[in-house]
């Protein structure tokens, strides 16, 4: 997973969403060291990776420190509404081993500008928003940083200790399982496909 150590987020992120009012707020200090090996030049002509070759194009090494805020801005029926802050501490991304100053500025540019969505009653989120022109890539790390402090609880909290729901990553819906461990407070969840 991109953040294993992300319970205590989740159980503080699920509190904010279940028991929150309009201006309550949480926030995060994050840190993210990530390495991606992928062949673009093959996904950006439209032609699928189909050599089942082990040997990349495309090296990046990511190091990420940010401080995230989420607030609630209002509280309807169906949903609540969350404005979402980041604020770059320390920023390192590099392209084949080479400083990639130009990704980087897109990034800091675009985490400058807040980012809205929604909580439906269950916590499962919907309805990404960032500002406009953001670039892709941060897109995409924004929608995947937001799908790890999801949790979708089920129909019958009480009596349900194993649940499957459908959640929206950045590359994707997928089945995710949630498992109570040892009748506590404490669940795994599994991106089951």
């Amino acid at each position: 997973p991109m953040f294993p150590r992300l319970f205590f987020a989740i159980l503080l992120f699920q509190t904010l969403v279940c028991l929150g009012k309009p201006g309550d707020r949480i926030e995060y200090d994050i840190t993210i060291h990530e390495k991606v090996l992928a062949n673009y030049q093959n996904l950006a002509s439209g032609k699928p990776d189909t050599s089942q070759s082990q040997n990349f194009s495309n090296q990046y090494e990511n190091r990420y420190h940010l401080s995230m805020s989420v607030t609630i801005l209002s509280i309807e029926n169906m949903y609540r509404l969350m404005r979402g802050n980041i604020t770059v501490r320390s920023l390192e991304l590099k392209h084949n081993n080479e400083s990639d100053e130009r990704r980087g500025m897109f990034f800091r540019q675009a985490g400058e500008r807040p980012f809205y969505f929604k909580v439906a009653p269950n916590g499962k989120l919907y309805g990404i928003q960032v500002p406009v022109n953001s670039p892709a890539s941060y897109v995409n790390f924004l929608r995947d940083l937001l799908s790890q402090l999801q949790f979708v609880s089920p129909e019958n909290p009480t009596s349900q200790k194993e649940w499957t729901t459908r959640q929206e990553y950045a590359d994707g819906i997928f089945n995710v399982r949630y498992e109570k461990v040892n009748n506590s407070n404490e669940y795994k969840k599994t991106v089951l496909n």
